[in-house]
């Protein structure tokens, strides 16, 4: 699973810049995913792209509208930001939170609307993904979504969700069950203290259910009131899950990370319990400290051996 931040909603029509302090933040926390914004008042720049296709080769997740559009307008701004993707790694999202931007009390309006917009894009070759309502868990948005799919006819192939707090685990299953590619737009919380910890569980969670890419809501930036500038996520929060990186990446199982790896692996003979050890031995994955105790004990190695070995191997990177 791909993992960042979005980049400060800055007001490029007036000339203002993402700051250096939050491209540092997706490096402080081996980002490898960032949400970007085509939205009217923030349409982040080709040259930021370039700069972080160079820095971090991310996936990125790029909001496009959030305001009602005509569909020709909508099919060219969206066409045109995909020009700044030269690495060919993301995913458009037809808005965001279509019941409290642009589409409020019209699901239909938005069903039709995101099947005409995503018709044209897959014809020009532009990914993209329809963005599920925002307030998750409200009776509001319980009913648009219903509606919502009542009108498209189906599940969405992608979707784009923003879960924050307990509906990370309230509602991760449910919307990735419910689609082939699963992408978390926004996802944080206002527990300030325990923020760091809170979005490494939200991560594992994630990761284990198969999301596609998921990325912090915010590296920064200004509200002007409309909504809490204390989502801004500190350097230390972005320090801590870099060092923990490792932990969500470990939460998908093997057998569908490395499904080709495994497929050879079962028609050899293999057996599932050694899959791992069958992937530590052909280099696809990096040890952890209990993989090397199993590997150490097996070549019979003493624990004084066994101990100065863990204690000069980092586990971080």
């Amino acid at each position: 699973m791909f993992t960042g931040a979005i980049l400060d909603n800055v007001q490029t029509v007036q000339g203002h810049v993402v700051p250096k302090s939050s491209i540092s933040k997706l490096a402080y926390m081996k980002a490898d995913a960032v949400g970007m914004l085509a939205t009217g008042g923030t349409w982040h720049p080709k040259s930021l792209y370039d700069e972080l296709i160079s820095l971090l080769n991310p996936f990125f997740i790029i909001r496009v509208g959030g305001h009602r559009q005509s569909i020709d307008e909508f099919i060219t701004w969206a066409y045109s930001v995909w020009f700044n993707v030269s690495n060919n790694k993301g995913i458009i999202t037809i808005g965001n939170e279509p019941n409290l931007e642009g589409w409020q009390n019209d699901p239909v309006g938005y069903a039709r609307f995101a099947i005409e917009v995503l018709r044209e894009l897959d014809r020009l070759g532009v990914p993209a993904a329809v963005a599920a309502p925002g307030d998750i868990g409200s009776s509001a948005a319980s009913f648009f979504w219903l509606d919502f799919l009542d009108a498209f006819g189906k599940y969405p192939d992608r979707l784009c969700v923003n879960l924050y707090a307990h509906n990370v685990n309230g509602y991760a299953d449910y919307f990735r069950k419910s689609c082939q590619e699963l992408y978390i737009g926004e996802v944080n919380t206002l527990d300030i203290p325990n923020r760091g910890p809170f979005l490494l569980e939200s991560f594992k969670k994630l990761a284990s259910v198969g999301v596609k890419a998921a990325t912090i809501f915010i590296a920064g930036g200004y509200s002007d009131g409309a909504w809490d500038d204390r989502y801004v996520i500190s350097a230390e929060d972005c320090y801590y899950l870099g060092d923990h990186k490792f932990e969500w990446e470990n939460s998908v199982p093997l057998t569908d990370s490395f499904s080709d790896v495994y497929k050879d692996w079962v028609s050899q003979g293999g057996i599932d319990n050694n899959f791992r050890k069958h992937l530590l031995g052909i280099g696809l994955i990096k040890p952890t400290s209990e993989d090397l105790k199993m590997l150490a004990l097996e070549a019979g190695a003493s624990v004084t051996q066994l101990r100065n070995a863990l204690s000069a191997y980092d586990f971080k990177e």
